[in-house]
């Protein structure tokens, strides 16, 4: 199992798919960053704690598979560099995620741009100057995590129409609340918002 990749990775600037899943990675090796044509890259599985803070090679890197890590803080530096993808999963899933995240309407196709960061160990997120530059941001997934808060402004984002938070230590959120789905909590959010 894998502990780090060659510096050679590189230098494969063809390379549009990588998948380096269940291995022994601690961070996202340099190499893999470098990759200037990659297009999707699977690292989960591994013990990686945080994402990249810097501007990845590829300008086409459309996916993103980070699940089962470590990873347990989501912030400004961490989804930065985020922005253009369609898909980040942070979470395992199956093929048919990809085919349930389309949307058809007649002839047009439009790709929903999903974070999904379950099964970690976040303990924050960050809206103001984070999450909020996501702008496509339609489903966010944050269940099994060890989140016990979120920032009210959460509660503004303009696209967002889905919002897992099972399996979390809410202190304020009630579980009444939760049960009643996405619209409910984000509404609890705005009014916890300061007045003013």
């Amino acid at each position: 199992r894998l502990t780090n990749v060659p510096a050679s990775l590189a230098s494969c600037s063809r390379l549009s798919h990588l998948s380096m899943q269940r291995n022994l990675l601690k961070l996202i090796p340099d190499p893999v960053i470098e990759l200037v044509a990659l297009r999707s890259l699977n690292l989960s599985g591994n013990y990686i704690t945080e994402l990249p803070r810097r501007a990845w090679a590829s300008s086409s890197l459309q996916t993103l598979c980070v699940s089962v890590n470590r990873i347990s803080s989501l912030g400004a530096a961490d989804l930065k560099w985020l922005r253009s993808y369609k898909y980040v999963l942070a979470q395992q899933q199956e093929r048919s995620f990809f085919v349930s995240s389309l949307v058809y309407n007649v002839n047009v196709c439009v790709l929903e741009q999903v974070l999904d960061a379950g099964d970690n160990s976040i303990t924050s997120i960050e809206y103001e100057g984070a999450l909020e530059l996501l702008v496509e941001l339609h489903s966010l997934h944050l269940h099994n995590n060890s989140l016990t808060t979120l920032p009210p402004a959460l509660g503004l984002h303009p696209a967002l129409k889905h919002l897992t938070l099972y399996g979390n230590t809410m202190r304020r959120l009630r579980q009444q609340i939760l049960s009643c789905g996405t619209v409910a909590v984000l509404e609890w959010l705005r009014n916890q918002r300061p007045l003013g």
